[in-house]
């Protein structure tokens, strides 16, 4: 599991990165604001094999902070909540598109083009306004908001 942070793939209104120094054309390439994970499959079509990268610094979270008013001793808690959520949907989904490939042969990805990485990207990704409401429970809310 790799993170990224936004100096690593944010540019300015003229293109030019933020920080210069931690700035990485590739992250640019895989992330924006609204992307939460970038997922290369497997060499050898295992879940162990994924490498998975998480945008620690996504729109989602931060404007879930702010909008639920996170109390600051309690952030690290939510973006560590938001970090294993991640993980783990990342790998039941893609355990899910593994296991409906092989049960279904009307589900094929083949003829998508996708590769499971990529559909499970996608699918994570398009999840990104709605995400964290699922991952932080209206209990814990109450406790962490001022």
């Amino acid at each position: 599991i790799a993170y990224v942070r936004e100096e690593n793939w944010r540019t300015d209104d003229e293109g030019e990165p933020i920080d210069h120094e931690r700035f990485s054309p590739t992250d640019a390439a895989n992330f924006d604001d609204q992307t939460l994970i970038h997922l290369e499959p497997s060499q050898d079509g295992t879940i162990s094999g994924l490498s998975l990268t998480i945008n620690k610094d996504p729109a989602a979270l931060r404007a879930f902070m702010i909008e639920r008013n996170i109390k600051d001793n309690w952030k690290e808690s939510v973006e560590r909540h938001y970090e294993l959520a991640m993980v783990f949907y990342t790998i039941t989904m893609y355990r899910s598109y593994i296991d409906e490939n092989e049960a279904d042969s009307s589900f094929d990805l083949d003829d998508t083009g996708l590769l499971p990485a990529d559909v499970v990207a996608r699918s994570i990704n398009a999840l990104a306004p709605t995400i964290m409401p699922t991952i932080i429970s209206d209990d814990q809310l109450e406790r962490i908001s001022e």
